[in-house]
């Protein structure tokens, strides 16, 4: 791999996801897209996805043709009772978040972590498949 080789994981912004987040917020709820990075090595992508809060059992995590869709419900924070907000900067809610996965990911061997709550994901590159191919003569 060269140093220009760009992270090809990207997030993914289908027709379909665009109308349903407006339908979302007519009716005035909010869908969160949480925060994300990616890393490469040679063997694989690690995408690290930012869920404080969120429990393992909350997420959802699907791949189809490509694209790996990021689904979740976020619970409210508790507060005691008889204390009134100051300010309020954490976000609760339902989340989602679909990324385009490059050709060369194995999705069949996509491993997920949950821990300290950040998701991070393990996306393996397939190994390219060598073979001798016969030379025939006339």
């Amino acid at each position: 791999m060269n140093a220009n080789t760009k992270v090809q994981v990207r997030e993914e912004r289908s027709p379909e996801a665009s109308a349903e987040r407006e339908v979302t917020r007519a009716a005035g709820l909010r869908t969160l897209a949480p925060r994300y990075e990616v890393h490469e090595d040679e063997q694989a992508y690690v995408l690290r996805v930012e869920l404080p809060g969120v429990p393992r059992e909350a997420v959802t995590l699907s791949a189809e043709a490509r694209v790996l869709t990021l689904r979740g419900e976020g619970r409210p924070i508790d507060v005691p009772e008889g204390f009134r907000p100051m300010r309020a900067e954490f976000e609760t809610g339902d989340f989602e978040r679909s990324f385009r996965l490059p050709a060369d990911v194995d999705s069949e061997r996509i491993q997920a972590q949950m821990r300290f709550g950040v998701l991070t994901l393990r996306l393996p590159k397939r190994v390219p498949e060598r073979r001798s191919i016969p030379v025939e003569s006339d």
